[in-house]
């Protein structure tokens, strides 16, 4: 298995959505962080299993979610760049190394 390790932007971006969903409803926010938790579980048994973008990376749908997790798979772990909504400009993760 390879790990799954977060940059700091993807995690403030992965706390910043769970306390939108939290706030809507009690409990969402459990359930998204809880949907987030089995898409890296899948990251970290295959890879390669997101669609590819550019620069090498990869995303990844958030089942129940309009959500998607951006990464690049790298030799020692899956670094996940952006966590964002499907609707947010697509190219906004493109700074994050």
């Amino acid at each position: 298995m390879t790990p799954v390790v977060l940059l700091r932007a993807a995690q403030a971006d992965l706390r910043r959505a769970a306390r939108f969903y939290e706030e809507e409803s009690t409990g969402l926010g459990v359930d998204f962080l809880a949907e987030v938790g089995h898409a890296f579980t899948y990251l970290e048994e295959n890879p390669n299993l997101g669609a590819p973008l550019r620069r090498g990376a990869r995303k990844l749908l958030v089942r129940r979610f309009p959500y998607l997790i951006i990464y690049r798979s790298e030799a020692e772990h899956v670094l996940v760049l952006a966590i964002g909504h499907q609707r947010r400009h697509p190219d906004f993760w493109l700074g994050r190394s």
